[in-house]
């Protein structure tokens, strides 16, 4: 993974994570379950030592996300002969064929929702070579696919 690709991961974990924890504080504003006020959010915030070390903690899980968030298996399956399941398991499982080249097939998710919930890594990358299968993009559903293909060979 290249170094753009990485910060620019964390950047839109850190988007999502910015996202998240607004709606939560909002939530607990409109339901009454906070006892504190934005103005005494923003002033936790801008105090030194407990909005520093909450920015910290954010960027260091930002951080380390790409690296865990993301993961390559491989499985031993041929593609030109499997082609047609797999792309029925992978639509199953909620990704369509996106492009073909020789030696690389992409798929990406088919729900637009899915889509903009991971902001653009929607794609899960199968690099083909002779009798093996690496699945590239982001962990949990390269985790699916592989147990989906994993069926497939077992089937075979």
């Amino acid at each position: 993974m290249s170094t753009r690709v990485y910060f620019l991961r964390v950047f839109k974990y850190l988007f999502k994570m910015a996202i998240l924890l607004s709606l939560v504080f909002a939530v607990m504003l409109a339901t009454s379950a906070s006892e504190s006020s934005i103005e005494q959010f923003k002033s936790n915030l801008q105090d030194m030592t407990k909005g520093s070390i909450f920015l910290f903690a954010l960027l260091a899980v930002a951080l380390a996300y790409p690296k865990f968030g993301y993961a390559k298996r491989t499985i031993q399956l041929d593609m030109p002969s499997n082609r047609d399941a797999i792309i029925s398991m992978m639509d199953k499982g909620g990704y369509t064929l996106y492009s073909e080249e020789i030696g690389k097939t992409t798929f990406r998710a088919t729900s637009p929702f899915k889509r903009i919930l991971m902001l653009g890594d929607d794609k899960m990358i199968f690099h083909c070579t002779e009798n093996l299968i690496t699945i590239d993009g982001v962990r949990k559903d390269v985790s699916l696919a592989e147990y989906r293909l994993k069926i497939l060979v077992d089937r075979a």
